[in-house]
């Protein structure tokens, strides 16, 4: 139940959704260099974004797609981290999962009567377009326009319910290396990535029914080709823990904690390839769906 009303009559929020809300954070965060010294304490970091997510049930065949939006996403970090020339950013035009629960699973074989086989799993596929991720070189800008990622799913955890999922998957990719000096006779050079099938991604995510507990930890490694210096490999990592603590005006408050870790080994500056940072921060949630009861 969302809503409780105590003995005055009042209503009050008490369910929340983390999956469809206006996001409004502030934090900041730590970064280690590859030596092991800290970077320092970034002044801070600001993020927004649009996330809405929805099911779509069929109860004759006994099938229903979870499906995940998040458009305009991105967290831009102010100050030193880094000690990068530029801000450092992350933002995402859109990104999109989509999920496919049955009851029964199974795969049909083509044959002559055709053949029903179990099959465990459920079926999806992930998008990312349009992303932009800028590093940080002490000498100019280094950027990565992920023009297009996609994956093919499958999700172990069989769940009906949105926002539970045990996934993994292998897809492909294309992105753009931005990478710019300056000072005179500056120049921007652009490198081609790609990942021909090759890019293998997996996600966990538990959250509570009340929505206001919610953990996640994800990972990607892959081999992409770069049309300048040829193979190479990239991989990640993290993990976050979110709590809603408070409500203003029905509006959810939540804290949370993330770690993560990057290896680029196609970078411009290679001395930037291995990353860890440590994050805290909180966030308001305005709520896309769902209203008060009347």
């Amino acid at each position: 139940m969302a809503w409780e009303i105590d003995g005055e009559g009042r209503t009050f929020r008490v369910g929340f959704d983390p999956g469809s809300r206006w996001l409004l954070g502030a934090g900041w965060a730590l970064g280690m260099s590859p030596d092991g010294d800290w970077a320092g304490v970034a002044a801070g970091q600001v993020e927004t974004g649009l996330l809405l997510r929805h099911v779509l049930v069929d109860l004759e065949e006994e099938t229903a797609w979870k499906l995940y939006h998040e458009v305009l996403r991105g967290r831009l970090w102010l100050g030193d981290l880094g000690a990068a020339p530029v801000p450092r950013l992350d933002a995402t035009l859109y990104r999109g999962a989509y999920l496919r629960w049955q009851r029964d699973g199974f795969i049909t074989l083509p044959t002559s009567p055709p053949r029903r086989l179990q099959f465990p799993l459920n079926i999806g596929l992930d998008v990312v377009v349009g992303r932009f991720e800028t590093t940080a070189p002490a000498t100019g800008l280094a950027a990565r326009l992920e023009l297009l990622r996609a994956h093919f799913l499958l999700d172990a955890w069989r769940s009906q319910v949105p926002g539970l999922y045990a996934q993994f998957g292998l897809g492909l990719g294309y992105d753009l290396w931005l990478d710019g000096r300056f000072g005179a006779g500056g120049e921007l050079g652009v490198e081609h990535l790609v990942s021909p099938g090759s890019d293998f991604t997996a996600a966990v995510r538990w959250e509570t029914v009340d929505g206001r507990h919610v953990v996640e930890a994800a990972g990607d490694c892959g081999a992409w080709w770069s049309d300048r210096r040829g193979w190479g490999v990239r991989a990640g990592a993290s993990a976050t823990y979110e709590v809603i603590w408070l409500a203003i005006n029905d509006q959810p408050l939540s804290a949370y904690v993330e770690a993560a870790y990057r290896y680029e080994q196609l970078l411009p500056d290679p001395s930037t390839e291995h990353e860890l940072r440590a994050t805290l921060g909180l966030r308001l949630g305005i709520p896309l769906t769902g209203r008060e009861p009347e």
